[in-house]
Parts: structure tokens; C-alpha cells; sequence
């Protein structure tokens, strides 16, 4: 175990230190991680087939363009059993960064898919994320998807996306997808960003996510 975080460690280093390459006019490289917790609670004593669920995620950015961009996400609310393994998840939250804080609706579905000839699941996640700042910019939705097949017991690779928009007019500033692979806690994402609001450049990114 300690063998594996000291690892992990190091692979988010190198992964933040990608954000630091020479960048052109038109591509921007920027290196993220991820650290996150989180936890069930409650399972056997909630008035519905599910717990109560609390997430909170560290988020580190950084590339030469913009600099280090640090983000605290925080979730708490039910985790329903759809049936099947399949859970829903209604939250609530904080988003906060640099720019200051905005309150979060977020709701999640997470579905397994048995295999016939497999101990092993695949899996679909979707979520939507409705951030509202408190100092009264523009209202963002941010969604994701992601598929993964399951190679192994601690390995799966997969594909996903994922857009930010502010809600009131529709502006789209970030548009990616790529090829995603889960090996134990870790996961490692390998994204092109259309930037749609930056006619003059796009992104290349490489995050990495823990899960402590």
C-alpha cells in the first residue's frame, strides 16, 4: 500500500509538471489532478434503498497561459438503488476556487453492465453539475460522460467527455474528450479541449485522479 501511494504521488507530480511544457500560439498543454474522498453513510438506516453519500474533490490545475487554478468541489446528499446495481445520485454542494464560491444541484447515475462470460462489469456515469455563484455571475452547467470496459478486476479503460457552459446564453468554454484508464484508486484521463470560447487556441490536458 505504501509502495502504491508513494507511486501514485509521483505520477501526480509528473502529471501537473506537464502543464509546464512549451506551449504554441494554438495548443495550450495543461497538467491536472485530482485527489478524492469520499464515503457512504447510513446504509442500513435511510427510509430508502440506498445511503447518504458525501464526496468532496481537490482539483489542481496548471499551464503557462493561466498559472496554477486550484478548485474545492464538496457533495452531500441521497444515493438511490435504481435496481440492478444502478444508483442515482440528487446533491447538493459547494464549488469553490480562485473567483470565489458558488453553490452546486448536481445529479449523477451510475450504471453497471454485467458480462456473461466476466466476474468483471462495465460501466456508464453521467453527470450534471449546475454551478450558481453567490456574487452573482452567470449560472455554469457542467456535464460529463463516461464509458469503461472492464479488462480486470483493477483495470479498465474507456472513453470520456465532458462540456462547461453558462446557462443564460449558451456559451460553451470547454468542450473535451479522450481516452480514459482506471488502474486501482487511480485513473488517468488523456483529453483534447475545443475551447469554444477561445477562437484562438485549443487545449491538450493530461489529469490524473486519486481516490484516497
Amino acid at each position: 500500500m505504501k509502495k502504491a501511494l508513494l507511486a501514485a504521488i509521483a505520477l501526480l507530480f509528473a502529471v501537473q509538471a506537464f502543464g509546464q511544457e512549451q506551449q504554441d500560439n494554438n495548443l495550450i498543454t495543461s497538467g491536472q489532478v485530482l485527489i478524492r474522498v469520499k464515503q457512504h453513510f447510513l446504509k442500513e438506516s435511510v427510509p430508502w434503498n440506498g445511503s447518504l453519500y458525501a464526496h468532496a474533490t481537490f482539483f489542481s490545475s496548471f499551464d503557462k497561459e493561466s498559472g496554477y487554478f486550484p478548485i474545492l468541489f464538496t457533495y452531500i446528499g441521497p444515493r438511490v438503488n435504481l435496481g440492478r446495481d444502478i444508483d442515482f445520485y440528487l446533491l447538493g454542494g459547494t464549488r469553490n476556487d480562485t473567483a470565489g464560491m458558488s453553490a452546486t444541484a448536481s445529479a449523477w447515475l451510475n450504471i453497471p453492465f454485467n458480462k456473461k462470460k466476466s466476474a468483471y462489469k462495465d460501466n456508464f456515469f453521467a453527470e450534471a453539475d449546475w454551478y450558481i455563484p453567490i456574487d452573482g455571475h452567470l449560472p455554469r452547467l457542467y456535464t460529463q460522460l463516461e464509458f469503461t470496459h472492464s479488462l480486470e478486476k483493477d483495470l479498465s479503460i474507456g472513453i470520456h467527455s465532458e462540456t462547461l457552459a453558462t446557462t443564460e446564453d449558451w456559451e460553451y468554454h470547454s468542450m473535451a474528450v479522450g481516452p480514459v484508464i482506471y488502474v486501482g484508486r487511480l485513473g488517468l484521463w488523456f483529453s483534447y479541449d475545443s475551447l469554444p470560447s477561445n477562437k484562438d487556441a485549443d487545449s491538450v490536458f493530461v489529469r490524473a485522479m486519486f481516490t484516497l
